[in-house]
């Protein structure tokens, strides 16, 4: 399917409508990818910073509620309190007492623990607030913290010296987020003072240290975080039963137990755990999506925005820059379409009027200008040529008289040569006949070998009758190029040429031998030349006429370049005077057969390449041998 061919000038404003706007759209759309990615990289660090920092806030509060609960289950008012049940005074149990909410004071802040004393025996739970139901031993000894704390000290595989329990009390009313539970042995704690409570638990435990993380100061301490408000949109702590002991965002979710996925209202991008190898606890923090994506989509509307703006801008500029390229190509084109359809006076206006602008269009225009210039001035000389060329028909028409004149005036002479019995006469005329009329009849470039080779034998036949016989003729012709096509009149002049410039100079008898065969090629068989020899045993050639002769055909070479020299047989004849004669050739004699020589080499250098031509072969008193090559090709 061919695509439609649009105008040029909606070529160029295609091209730069894509050049320019398509690199805007798509560096805007890499520009807000780039901003997308490294805002989220950026909010996915700050969440995971948070995250991390809340484990630590976590990790500390957990081990200030193990050192204090440890301490003070080490004190001795707290083991002398659980240890000595109801045998103490009620002096000593109030000093005890005393004793006891004096060292809870050094240890704990009132909004960030809350601490309780647990005796074993039943007698009251010491603490400055209100006593949740969950920390009734006589109640709940069997559940919550003290259900933990029972299976932690029964262990047989070794047990903690603390337990950590995840709200506690949910319903208290005091928002606790964890307790820590230690127990607290007595040294001399008579077993009848042990309440059905105690049942289940290791022999020598007197009572428990309970210290309370309270949500109020945890959350103090989380919100007090660099960072934690735009970072974090879900943040939870859950221990390893998966019960969320804190949510900073949600408290109503606290006591529930997590799902990997919460469903709070809002949708998470991504999400980070970390978790306490102290503690065993966990803090989830989910990353907010929803300002992200607006502020990308922000970004992107803004960044298409400009986009546009600019696309139309560029639009603009490139229709004009476009326009301004095109004008001059369509005024051209238009001149052209003129010129096409035969008007010569057209002219194109160049588009600066500064006529040393070079610019490749100007130049364009200006040529063109030239050229259909010149194109006129060459059509009127060629009106003017078919003018001389009719005349110059008329002429060649009248002068076709003149050789019917003559063949009439041959045809007469040889009758009544005939009449008069002298038949050397008619033959010479004959063969004269046949001459004259293959060569008035130049229509045809080329001719079979064959042809060539009777003309050779016709001019031949009037030579020897000249010389009574004194010279021979002796032909070997391979039948393969007798049809062969060569061109006009090649074998005749150099017949000429060995007879008058060889043989005729030799006293004695003399041999003329043709030659005709063809010549395989080594590499390629289908380039094959036909090779012509024309060989005499007249008188030859010194070695410096030789040389001198090899110089000028080697020079004659040169196509285009005309030198008109003499023939191979000829001594002591001077050169053209308009001919560049080379130092080596000396004095060439330039009748009419060393011009036709020298012509017939360069028409087979012109018609068939620098492979082919004439190449001469001499030696004083032994003959001449001239070999023509012409390539094995079509046949007539």
């Amino acid at each position: 399917m061919k695509l439609p061919r649009f105008s040029f000038f909606w070529r160029i404003l295609s091209a730069f409508v894509l050049c320019g706007m398509a690199p805007l759209f798509l560096l805007s759309v890499v520009f807000t990818g780039a901003v997308e990615h490294v805002i989220e990289k950026n909010n996915y660090r700050r969440a995971a910073e948070s995250v991390e920092s809340v484990r630590l806030v976590a990790d500390s509060f957990v081990q200030t509620a193990i050192r204090t609960a440890e301490h003070l289950s080490a004190s001795a008012a707290v083991i002398g309190y659980c240890a000595n049940g109801d045998a103490a005074s009620p002096v000593a149990q109030s000093l005890l007492v005393s004793d006891i909410f004096q060292e809870t004071r050094l240890y704990a802040e009132d909004d960030d623990f809350q601490i309780y004393v647990i005796p074993a025996d039943g007698r009251p739970v010491l603490s400055k607030k209100t006593i949740p139901a969950q920390y009734e031993l006589a109640s709940y000894g069997g559940w919550g913290v003290f259900n933990a704390a029972r299976s932690e000290l029964n262990r047989t595989d070794g047990c903690s010296p603390y337990v950590l329990f995840g709200q506690p009390h949910p319903d208290s009313g005091n928002q606790t987020v964890a307790a820590v539970i230690v127990p607290v042995y007595g040294t001399a704690a008579p077993a009848a003072a042990l309440s059905r409570a105690q049942d289940g638990f290791p022999a020598g435990v007197t009572g428990f240290v309970i210290v309370d993380i309270l949500r109020k100061g945890f959350a103090s301490r989380i919100t007090q975080i660099a960072g934690l408000q735009g970072a974090l949109d879900t943040l939870l702590l859950y221990d390893k039963n998966r019960c969320v002991l804190y949510s900073h965002f949600s408290p109503e979710t606290e006591s529930a137990f997590f799902d990997p996925v919460p469903d709070f209202g809002t949708e998470t991008a991504a999400t980070h755990v970390a978790r306490s190898p102290l503690s065993g606890l966990s803090v989830y923090g989910g990353q907010p999506e929803i300002g992200t994506v607006q502020f990308v989509r922000d970004l992107r509307s803004v960044a298409l925005l400009i986009a546009f703006l600019t696309a139309g801008i560029s639009f603009f500029a490139a229709v004009l820059f476009s326009r301004s390229i095109t004008r001059p190509v369509e005024a051209l084109a238009r001149a052209m379409r003129k010129a096409e359809s035969g008007d010569l006076s057209v002219r194109c206006e160049e588009p600066y009027a500064d006529a040393s602008q070079t610019d490749e269009m100007s130049f364009l225009i200006r040529c063109f200008n030239r050229m259909v210039g010149r194109i006129g001035r060459q059509v009127d000389d060629i009106v003017e040529q078919q003018k001389r060329l009719r005349i110059a028909e008329v002429k060649t028409l009248q002068a076709q008289i003149n050789p019917h004149f003559l063949y009439n005036t041959l045809n007469s002479i040889k009758s009544t040569a005939k009449l008069a019995g002298a038949h050397k006469v008619a033959n010479m005329v004959t063969a004269l006949g046949k001459i004259l009329r293959y060569e008035f009849t130049p229509e045809e470039n080329f001719a079979p070998l064959e042809k060539e080779l009777e003309m050779a034998r016709n001019y031949f036949e009037i030579e020897a009758y000249r010389w009574d016989g004194r010279f021979s003729l002796e032909e070997s012709v391979d039948p393969r190029v007798t049809a062969c096509a060569v061109p006009r009149l090649v074998i005749q002049p150099l017949v000429e040429n060995a007879l008058i410039h060889g043989l005729e100079e030799k006293n004695g008898a003399g041999t003329l031998r043709i030659t005709a065969s063809v010549e395989i090629g080594v590499r390629f068989p289908q380039q094959s030349d036909i090779v012509i020899e024309i060989r005499d045993d007249g008188r030859g050639m010194s070695e410096e006429r030789l040389a001198a002769l090899q110089i000028i055909l080697a020079e004659t070479a040169e196509i285009g370049r005309p030198q008109f020299f003499a023939d191979a047989h000829v001594a002591d004849a001077p050169v053209s005077a308009d001919t560049p004669v080379p130092a080596a050739a000396g004095n060439a004699m330039t009748d009419s057969n060393g011009i036709a020589l020298v012509n017939t080499h360069r028409r087979l250098k012109l018609l068939y390449g620098d492979r082919y031509g004439l190449t001469v072969d001499s030696k004083r008193e032994c003959g001449t041998v001239v070999t023509v090559r012409i390539p094995f090709g079509r046949s007539l």
